[in-house]
């Protein structure tokens, strides 16, 4: 069927309907809905994908039904138009390339095929190049569509409760546009209340915490998914049995866990026809795909054919080239990249590396067309999946820094930003790198960190309350999620600015930049609210250090922080001290802990002093382990020159 055609038949029964409609959709129709509707449909009706690199196929031909839940829960939801229906403000979180985006897509489609209500779909990375404020950024948006309402005219129809807002990205919003953020997009939900919203993010961006919105994860997919999985985008029948066999046999069970969302699993797929095993290392699965979109494609399909370079390069130069790219903008913590910060960057490389001749347009071209390990998305390029560009920036660290004090340096920037900058700390980066470069990681990374926790043995000369913020140990208050009127209604604004520069100076003094921390929700019903306290931890970089070690411990230590009776300690002592009524979901750290001799006394009964020493104390045991793995490695070929 002509694409026309289709997307007529796709849009043209929601606009008989406004056509139609009472007053509330005629005002829609008026601020020209329809030019709206075709120009995001154009945009999402057919997509590329990283197995369909070639040519653009149909959404809905390739799209798997994913799974969410909530969390603590098994139980997995499909979220489809019964559950938008069902849920007015929903977050779906989820970790890069698990598909919380094609969901996001999913809605808005389905929202216009069955007319459920009229999707607003907008991409919040690009609130950070504005200047002006969100709600003004949204009527941009729109109107950047080719519409051409006047401002009062827009605003009387989003105030008519017919839209479902469907807001993509919101861990793409950068920290210095994060507060604002909050707070207006908190604004604009209270102006247009009688709508629907649903917002997308990564985990820890803040989504887990904003009022109103009920939070659902994206679930991984299983091995019992594989299989319909393949069958959506692999049409040849031998190739699917053939990835049928391996994913089948027994002893590869240990590692599917690699493919536990939509994107490295199609991104095995990709590689299986020149990599028919399934590797035991992450850095080897990273390394198969990158030799298989160099050697080889267009696409999975048979006809697949090699697309010619245009730089000349050869392949090892390649790798340097995203090698020195990868490590300049993953320390940026840049992720995408217009065609000029491209140009820029690789002109910079190019005055450092004189071994390569290149032109910059042949490279930038090769990258997205002949490889495709840059895809143009609009106006913006950007790796498949994030973990690329930490794979190739662990490569840069091995392979292309030649001093120990520059490898030392460049290391210790990176775990400046994981301090500062990074949504989810790196945490895979480091994993990868100690899969690539054991020796770089143990001595400027993991024994510099082990050695600073080893230093916690003595709780005389180190207090808890030191210990907690330095491992980044928080807690914060939960309740079920109702609806809920605003905290304002029930506290003075006197009171409420207490409690939000309390919680601010928290955040500058334990550097939680990555919490949302706006307007807080407090049920009508203040007596029959259960708030509990639970563990809140951060990724923090000594727990990325402790995890390639052993994660054992780390449980253990929680768990046991978790059973004890500090819990009940903690809520009653905040609650005596603090403003109330306390905010749900709010994200208490040290200094609003206010630990006393009470809190202490409870740490030492409730027996955490003894399993927090036996934890640095292996923390110390496993410091002289890495130093002596250090000393046999670089010693480790000696006998050659004896």
């Amino acid at each position: 069927m002509d694409l026309k055609l289709e997307l007529t038949n796709l849009i043209s029964p929601l606009l008989l309907l406004l056509k139609s409609a009472k007053d509330e959709y005629k005002h829609a129709y008026f601020v020209g809905l329809e030019d709206y509707l075709w120009s995001r449909a154009e945009k999402f009706f057919l997509t590329n994908t990283f197995l369909h690199r070639g040519s653009k196929v149909k959404f809905m031909d390739i799209y798997y039904p994913l799974k969410i839940h909530t969390s603590g829960s098994k139980d997995n939801i499909t979220p489809n138009l019964e559950f938008l229906n069902e849920h007015k403000y929903v977050s779906i979180i989820g970790t890069a390339g698990s598909g919380k985006s094609m969901i996001m897509k999913y809605f808005f489609l389905e929202s216009v095929n069955n007319f459920l209500r009229i999707p607003i779909f907008i991409e919040l990375r690009r609130f950070n190049f504005e200047s002006i404020t969100f709600k003004q950024f949204i009527f941009k948006s729109i109107i950047d569509a080719n519409l051409e309402p006047s401002e009062n005219t827009l605003n009387r129809a989003l105030k008519s409760g017919v839209y479902i807002f469907i807001f993509d990205g919101l861990d793409e919003i950068t920290l210095d546009k994060k507060e604002q953020f909050f707070n207006q997009l908190d604004d604009f939900i209270d102006s247009y209340y009688e709508n629907s919203f649903v917002i997308s993010s990564r985990p820890r961006a803040g989504a887990e915490q904003m009022p109103r919105f009920e939070s659902y994860y994206v679930s991984d997919i299983k091995k019992t998914d594989f299989s319909e999985f393949i069958k959506k985008v692999v049409i040849d029948k031998e190739r699917q049995e053939n990835l049928f066999r391996v994913l089948n046999i027994q002893e590869n069970n240990q590692y599917l866990h690699y493919f536990n969302n939509p994107l490295l699993f199609s991104m095995f797929i990709l590689t299986f026809e020149n990599h028919p095993e399934i590797p035991s290392r992450k850095s080897v699965f990273y390394q198969n795909v990158f030799d298989t979109l160099y050697n080889k494609h267009d696409g999975i399909t048979k006809n697949s054919f090699l697309r010619m370079r245009k730089s000349k390069l050869q392949k090892h130069e390649f790798i340097q080239l995203l090698s020195y790219f990868s490590a300049i903008t993953f320390i940026k913590g840049e992720y995408y990249y217009t065609h000029n910060s491209l140009y820029q960057t690789f002109d910079e490389i190019r005055k450092h590396v004189d071994d390569i001749n290149f032109d910059i347009e042949d490279v930038i071209l090769d990258l997205d067309i002949s490889i495709s390990i840059l895809l143009k998305d609009g106006l913006e390029y950007t790796f498949p999946h994030r973990s690329l560009q930490e794979y190739f920036t662990a490569l840069f660290i091995k392979n292309y820094i030649e001093s120990e004090g520059a490898k030392q340096k460049y290391i210790q920037k990176i775990l400046e930003t994981s301090r500062c900058k990074a949504l989810d700390r790196n945490k895979q980066f480091w994993h990868l790198t100690y899969e690539i470069d054991k020796i770089s990681v143990l001595k400027y990374f993991l024994t510099p960190l082990f050695e600073d926790i080893s230093r916690f043995n003595d709780l005389n000369e180190m207090p808890y309350d030191e210990v907690f913020k330095k491992l980044d140990i928080g807690f914060y208050f939960v309740k079920n999620r109702t609806k809920s009127g605003k905290m304002s209604d029930f506290i003075s604004k006197k009171d409420l600015k207490k409690i939000s520069k309390v919680i601010h100076q928290d955040i500058e003094e334990n550097r939680l930049e990555n919490d949302y921390l706006g307007t807080y929700d407090n049920s009508s019903d203040l007596n029959n609210i259960k708030r509990s306290l639970r563990i809140r931890q951060v990724d923090s970089i000594y727990w990325d250090a402790i995890e390639i070690r052993f994660n054992n411990e780390k449980n253990k230590l929680f768990r046991a922080l978790n059973s004890s009776k500090v819990i009940e300690v903690f809520e009653s002592h905040i609650a005596s001290n603090f403003v109330e009524p306390i905010p749900d979901n709010y994200m208490i750290s040290i200094s609003s802990i206010l630990f006393n001799e009470t809190v202490e006394r409870t740490l030492i009964e409730s027996g955490f002093d003894r399993i927090f020493a036996s934890f640095v104390e292996k923390i110390t045991i496993e410091t002289s382990i890495m130093k002596r793995e250090l000393v046999v490695d670089k010693d480790e070929m000696g006998f050659i020159f004896t």
